[in-house]
């Protein structure tokens, strides 16, 4: 069997949307809503950082974003609303950072040890333990694995902002450090990792555009709302009601298929990259009063 590659996975994923969208029978892509919804975005830019010139911010920001894309599952108890509340994303993140600016990464020469890793790890558990955040063995699981390969963890942060480390040879050497982002059919934290890092710091500009938007909760939201994604009435009504739709069902899985291939063929016929569509709904998600489909999940 030869060795996988970043493309390979990315493959793979349209393969199975491909073949879920042509059997949908919850969700449905407009063609134009694509349209229309093209020569809209086709004016919006996207925002690029530059790395740092301290290596010992980059690196843990590197490390900020593998910690977060191991265990920032959020999103699918107590309703729509429940993420911005004391335990969603922003509240991981904020435990994350206050963990990182604790340990004074930025005013110590080569800081980037095993041992720092590892207190991070810790402190961050339990920032996460007495918030009382949901799915704690889930995520406690994740964090073991990453302090049991501290090692791993350290070069691929080094790597990744050495620029040793290439977008194609990304996603093997994150599988083998976190599998667990693997077990996603959709990969969306795996597809994620990549882009908040080119967004902060411009890594992997070059092959960026390869990477499909990630399948969450608040894209295909959007997308519905502004007529590019249909659901059935009764697919409508659960998501309405804020009834759970159980992981990998033909219903969840027809809304992330359809998400990955309507943000494709949008930043097709605008020419933009999907990155570029990502950000922007993304950063229209709280415009609207729609709600989003609930699913009890580790996978975003």
């Amino acid at each position: 069997m030869k060795n996988l590659t970043t493309l390979d996975y990315v493959k793979s994923v349209y393969e199975l949307s491909d073949s879920i969208v042509e059997n949908a029978s919850h969700v449905r892509i407009s063609d134009e809503g694509v349209e229309k919804f093209a020569e809209n975005i086709a004016s919006k830019e996207i925002f690029t950082g530059t790395p740092n010139e301290d290596t010992n911010v980059e690196q843990s920001r590197v490390l900020r974003e593998l910690l977060a894309s191991s265990v920032n599952f959020c999103y699918w108890y107590g309703g729509c609303n429940s993420n911005s509340r004391s335990r969603g994303s922003s509240a991981m993140y904020k435990i994350l950072d206050e963990v990182i600016r604790d340990h004074a990464y930025v005013r110590q020469a080569d800081f980037f040890s095993e041992e720092t890793v590892l207190s991070v790890i810790n402190d961050f558990y339990h920032g996460l333990m007495q918030n009382r955040f949901s799915m704690l063995r889930e995520r406690r699981e994740r964090l073991t694995r990453l302090a049991d390969r501290a090692d791993m963890t350290v070069n691929l942060c080094a790597s990744i902002v050495s620029g040793t480390m290439g977008l194609n040879r990304l996603l093997p050497n994150l599988f083998e450090l976190a599998p667990e982002l693997a077990e996603d059919l959709f990969l969306k934290r795996a597809f994620l990792f990549p882009l908040v890092l080119n967004r902060a710091s411009g890594y992997f500009s070059q092959d960026i555009h390869n990477i499909p938007v990630p399948a969450d909760y608040q894209i295909p939201k959007m997308l519905k709302n502004l007529g590019v994604l249909q659901y059935t009435p009764e697919l409508e009504a659960k998501v309405n009601g804020e009834v759970l739709i159980p992981k990998n069902s033909a219903e969840e899985c027809e809304i992330r298929a359809s998400t990955v291939l309507a943000c494709r063929s949008i930043a097709a016929r605008a020419g933009v990259t999907m990155q570029q569509v990502d950000d922007y709904l993304f950063s229209i998600r709280k415009t609207v009063d729609d709600k989003h489909h609930l699913t009890r999940t580790a996978d975003y």
